[in-house]
């Protein structure tokens, strides 16, 4: 990250390493897996299939209609893939000596019982998947706000 000569890999800006907060860490991760996903080339990669399967097979094998997403509080999806993304990150860290451990992150929104990370890449297609998810069930409250407006 760093672009001078003679940095650190890990440094955020030149000179002493500095690091976001947690907060600023969430917000820059699902701000770029959102550009991401937005992005027009993202049906060009050949990642999108395994976003796309990784959902269908949610609502295939676990029950995870889009219904089911909409009862759910407002950016819990996007939560869900911020830990994602940050447990990849943190995988991924060259500061992490021991990458054996993978804690349940304290704003994890969901129960206990769906935290299941895994390899970086995995961690990372399960949190496009969940900010495509909630990127979806916006747009289907968008849509609903807008029908019934249109119906007054």
């Amino acid at each position: 990250m760093g672009s001078g000569s003679g940095s650190s890999p890990c440094s955020w800006h030149e000179g002493e390493p500095t690091y976001p907060t947690r907060g600023q860490a969430i917000r820059a991760a699902v701000r770029e897996i959102t550009r991401r996903l937005e992005d027009p080339r993202l049906g060009e990669s050949k990642e999108a299939p395994g976003v796309r399967n990784w959902l269908d097979r949610h609502v295939d094998v676990e029950g995870w209609t889009d219904e089911r997403d909409d009862e759910r509080a407002p950016g819990t999806l996007a939560l869900a893939a911020a830990a994602y993304a940050l447990d990849a990150g943190h995988s991924l860290d060259c500061f992490v000596v021991d990458d054996a451990d993978h804690p349940e992150p304290l704003f994890w929104p969901l129960s206990s019982d769906w935290w299941k990370p895994g390899t970086p890449r995995r961690g990372l297609v399960k949190a496009a998947s969940l900010i495509l998810a909630e990127i979806e069930r916006i747009d289907r409250t968008a849509s609903a706000t807008n029908d019934q407006e249109a119906d007054s």
